[in-house]
Parts: structure tokens; C-alpha cells; sequence
């Protein structure tokens, strides 16, 4: 660790959110040994910050001199996406199932499709 930093006080690494407490003297970029990847995020006092490429493998914040709250959220949007429409599918699918079934139902015995 350089003299730029007192380093984190406060660290809480789980898996998808690793947050982080540190006071840093002059400009420095944090960087986490963790894999870089599109899907994560990153916030500095509350505020999105960009996340960068740091050894073309990690990723890192750019911090200002000052107290700083760096957390790190990991959601891959195309998940929640297909999430989405996968149950948007299975509803519609299910609704059409119960319609059809009523209809069978309500036209009666006599309008029943034959075995």
C-alpha cells in the first residue's frame, strides 16, 4: 500500500456486492482482484461511478483525494430481461390453457371434441 492511502477500514465482500470504506490523500484507482466483466456496477458515496479495466482483467474505480464508500453490485441485465419474458410466456400460455377450457366447458357436452 503507497503513503497516497490509509487503505480500507471497512470491508464487506460478498459475493455480488463487495463494499469498501478507505481515505485516500490524491487520485488513485482502486482496483479489485476480481474478474472484470459488463455486468457489474459501481457506486462512490452513493453516486454510479464508471468501473474500468485495470490489467485487462480486473476492474477498478478512479477515486478522488477524500473519505470514500465504494460499492460493487454485480446484475446482469440480460437475466432479468429473459427473466421477464420467460414469465410473461408462461402466463400467457397458462391464460390461453384455462380460456380454451372454459370455452370447452361453457359450449357444453355437444361440443365436445370427439376420442
Amino acid at each position: 500500500m503507497d503513503s497516497a492511502s490509509t487503505g480500507p477500514r471497512d470491508g464487506v465482500l460478498r459475493r455480488n456486492r463487495p463494499r469498501l470504506e478507505t481515505t485516500v490523500d490524491e487520485p488513485v484507482l482502486l482496483i479489485l482482484s476480481d474478474t472484470y466483466a459488463p455486468g457489474w456496477q459501481a457506486w462512490d458515496n452513493g453516486r454510479p461511478v464508471t468501473i474500468l479495466r485495470a490489467d485487462r482483467a480486473l476492474r477498478g474505480v478512479a477515486l478522488a483525494a477524500g473519505n470514500h464508500v465504494v460499492e460493487f453490485r454485480y446484475g446482469q441485465p440480460a437475466f432479468w430481461l429473459g427473466l421477464a419474458v420467460s414469465g410473461t410466456t408462461v402466463l400467457s400460455v397458462a391464460m390461453g390453457g384455462v380460456l380454451a377450457w372454459r370455452r370447452r366447458r361453457a359450449a357444453g357436452p355437444d361440443h365436445a371434441t370427439p376420442r
